[in-house]
């Protein structure tokens, strides 16, 4: 169980961000499908990469890139006409999925991990 604490982490995480459109009392918007997509596909990257001994931050590289991805899809289909208006333009519900994605990515990163080169010694 121990080389998976960071893959569990991140479900718990995606299941948090598939939450919270779920317990907004508004419908769930194609950006809010997207995001849940997007989360558990970061948390099934996370499990599927290796811990690799030279390459201790490969998992969190992965989550960073998914939230970055996730940032982007929220704010590329919003329908605003100016950067000045993202904040505005954009629900807040998506808004916390970015937050909880920031979230999730800093769990992976601190999380301790069993690597690899451990567990073929055991």
């Amino acid at each position: 169980m121990e080389k998976y604490k960071k893959a569990v982490a991140s479900v718990v995480m995606a299941t948090m961000i598939a939450l919270v459109p779920i317990l907004n009392s508004g419908p769930i918007t194609v950006i809010s499908k997207l995001n849940i997509g997007i989360a558990f596909l970061s948390a099934f990257l996370v499990y599927l990469v290796p811990n690799f001994p030279e390459v201790p931050m490969m998992k969190t590289i992965v989550a960073s890139i998914m939230a970055a991805a996730m940032f982007l899809v929220t704010v590329v289909t919003a329908d605003c006409r100016s950067l000045g208006q993202l904040s505005t333009c954009v629900a807040v519900v998506n808004w916390i999925q970015c937050g909880v994605v920031i979230l999730k990515a800093a769990g992976v990163y601190v999380i301790p991990n069993e690597d690899s080169g451990m567990l073929e010694k055991n």
